[in-house]
């Protein structure tokens, strides 16, 4: 028979994730896209392998930390030019899978210094515990217009 995990283990895990997401990686993320940090700093969130999905074509592997940092430094060089000066996330869902993975969902408006929108994007995190902390270890993401994930992306239940 497996292991399960208690309901306030989950619950537990849930508030660790979230607070992860919005008190660590959230900030950090941030500062770093503005060119604040070094861009090997997305180690310290991304780990490798990272699979990398968006609108343009296939999925990708990121297989290596060195991969890791060119996916970072292939977006922030865009956004770079582009004026990028601060981000906000609109919504955000979190859904714990076990006490060690979870599934981060969220809507990103990215913005110039005089708070015009560069892009809005909906993103959907893979995170996990891993030996060396917690980790995004996939990510999709999609352009989008729309004011809530509800409307990025519907779900079925049943």
């Amino acid at each position: 028979m497996s292991e399960t995990s208690t309901k306030d283990e989950l619950g537990e895990a849930l508030a660790e994730f979230s607070s992860w997401f919005t008190n660590r990686y959230m900030p950090a993320f941030i500062s770093a896209v503005g060119g604040a940090s070094d861009p090997a700093f997305i180690s310290d969130y991304w780990g490798s392998p990272l699979w990398v999905g968006n609108d343009l074509g296939p999925m990708t592997l990121a297989k290596t930390d060195e991969d890791v940092v060119q996916a970072f430094t292939a977006m922030t060089s865009r956004l770079h030019a582009a004026g990028y000066a601060d981000s906000i996330v609109m919504d955000r869902r979190t859904v714990v899978f076990n006490k060690d993975g979870a599934g981060i969902d969220s809507l990103w408006s990215r913005r110039r210094g005089d708070g015009s929108e560069i892009e809005r994007v909906a993103v959907h995190f893979v995170v996990a515990r891993r030996t060396d902390g917690i980790r995004v270890v996939a990510f999709e993401t999609h352009a989008t217009d729309a004011e809530t994930l509800d409307d990025v992306w519907a779900v079925i239940a049943g």
